[in-house]
């Protein structure tokens, strides 16, 4: 596995899990060739995903 994630969600003695994982860095390719040119176009500064997703803030 190359990547993963897991979100909890917990209450009164029990726990929700939805869990993400990746097999293949091909999976990552993608969001990765995207980032890098928006970025290449950007003035220097702090940006976050959801810049490069468009979602504001």
């Amino acid at each position: 596995m190359v990547g993963g994630n897991t979100v909890m969600f917990f209450g009164d003695g029990k726990r929700i899990e939805v869990r993400h994982q990746a097999h293949s860095r091909q999976a990552f390719a993608g969001g990765a060739v995207r980032a890098a040119g928006w970025g290449m176009g950007q003035p220097a500064g702090v940006w976050g995903i959801a810049d490069v997703l468009g979602l504001g803030k």
